[in-house]
């Protein structure tokens, strides 16, 4: 047990090795999030004062972050790293408690945390960590048979992140056909209407309209490019893609499992659009369900028994050297300071601009949002949410900075992180003040500060 805990702490200083010294302000949703929190801290009512396509409890979990963080927005985005520490923690828990075999627990553990989905994402602080560390605890008390706290923390997962819903599906699925418990099924039920009720009602009391409105449109934006997605989870994580397959078809001895691995498949293929964080709902249960695998395929053949881990080992260092070579610097924001310096310089009343960057320069630039809108995604502005042409007029007769993004010195091209903006106005009413290249997966991408006025 000594040995396989060491063993353990060196993978998680490994984690931490390569990943904090990389740790920096991006192009990226959490700074949305973090501009949420402060916004709530200072008496904004979510859903009424601030537009918000989720269900509503990250953001106040981001407030406690924001608290516990002093406001240091690059404290926040460590927040992440912390949070895979402990769903680590949790897998190797679980595990263990299923097998008794440390070696086995400290492996599935290293599999979860060195996964794509975990080493790539946890780059970013957007409440998917979180949201596992309530869904595996839902599961630790399902194991235990305790439903009703089991069915909490389900609800605690979904309130954080609606795209878990196929793994408590998955639950009830298992309570009602599997075990055919209905007493069970529910308790479970009860604890997760209880939770979500008690979250949701403040809201259904004092912005009902708004509330359904966002969450709803939430579910149906769609986005993403699935199929680049699922083929790079299949070429990154094979193992743990192997894994998925092998539950499908060991439903005789892990049912639970199977039904898991079936409703994630489902929801991968048929919801709209598909993120590479999405992913994260099912890899702790994939790296849970390693030993099922590894039991068959070490079964009375010593030599795969002790061939296995340095495949893993081997899996380890493929997946760090791919993010510290792909992913490490990629969207880094290097100069953000100077750029707040120079928004603090110019004193404009309002900035309006692509939503992975404004809402972190106007924190930093202690200016407001136009129309206070912190998430100005192009998809709103496709199904007529906002409207582009209204909005930018607004920033144009007033004192405001337009923070655009795209490929060349105005970067109002037909680039669809561009839909937020009316063109013409732009070229004709602001002149570019700021720009800098940024690394993208676009060929060539600038930020860039235009002045309206």
């Amino acid at each position: 047990m000594k040995q396989s805990l060491i063993i353990l702490l060196l993978g998680i200083t490994f984690f931490l090795f390569i990943k904090l010294p990389h740790i920096s302000i991006r192009l990226s949703d959490t700074n949305i999030y973090f501009y949420t929190a402060y916004q709530i801290l200072n008496s904004q009512l979510l859903y009424k004062d601030i537009f918000f396509t989720n269900f509503p409890l990250f953001p106040y979990i981001s407030s406690l972050y924001f608290i516990i963080t002093s406001g240091d927005l690059k404290l926040f985005y460590t927040t992440a790293l912390f949070e895979v520490v402990a769903v680590t923690f949790l897998v190797y828990f679980i595990v263990h408690q299923k097998t008794k075999n440390h070696i086995i627990s400290v492996l599935s553990s290293l599999l979860y945390m060195f996964s794509a989905a975990t080493i790539v994402t946890s780059d970013h602080q957007t409440g998917v960590f979180t949201a596992s560390i309530f869904i595996l605890t839902s599961y630790i008390f399902l194991d235990k048979k305790n439903f009703l706290i089991s069915g909490i923390f389900s609800g605690l997962a979904l309130m954080t992140k609606a795209y878990f819903s196929p793994i408590i599906l998955s639950f009830i699925i298992y309570l009602l056909f599997v075990k055919k418990n209905y007493k069970h099924s529910f308790i479970f039920l009860a604890g997760l209407t209880a939770i979500t009720g008690a979250i949701a009602m403040p809201f259904l009391i004092h912005s009902p309209k708004e509330f359904i409105t966002d969450v709803f449109y939430s579910a149906t934006r769609g986005g993403g490019d699935k199929p680049y997605t699922l083929w790079f989870f299949i070429q990154s994580d094979f193992i743990l893609f192997a894994v998925l397959l092998f539950n499908l078809v060991n439903f005789k001895k892990n049912k639970l499992f199977s039904i898991i691995s079936l409703m994630s498949i489902v929801f991968l293929i048929f919801y709209q659009g598909l993120y590479y964080i999405y992913l994260n709902f099912i890899i702790p249960f994939l790296a849970i369900s390693f030993h099922n695998l590894s039991e068959f395929l070490t079964y009375k053949r010593p030599l795969v028994k002790k061939a296995l881990p340095i495949i893993i080992f081997f899996a380890i260092i493929i997946n760090s050297y791919m993010y510290l070579k792909h992913f490490a610097g990629k969207e880094v924001i290097n100069n953000i300071d100077s750029i707040a310096d120079l928004v603090r310089k110019e004193k404009p009343e309002f900035l309006y601009g692509t939503p992975d960057i404004t809402p972190a320069l106007a924190y930093l630039g202690r200016v407001n949002l136009l129309e206070n809108i912190i998430d100005t995604n192009p998809i709103t502005f496709r199904n007529k949410i906002f409207d582009s042409i209204e909005l930018t007029q607004k920033a144009v007769n007033s004192r405001t900075i337009v923070v655009t993004r795209g490929s060349d010195k105005l970067t109002i091209d037909n680039s669809p992180i561009n839909e937020i903006f009316d063109k013409n106005a732009i070229l004709k009413f602001c002149k570019l003040i700021y720009s800098a290249p940024i690394n993208t997966n676009e060929k060539s991408d600038t930020i860039n500060l235009l002045k309206c006025y």
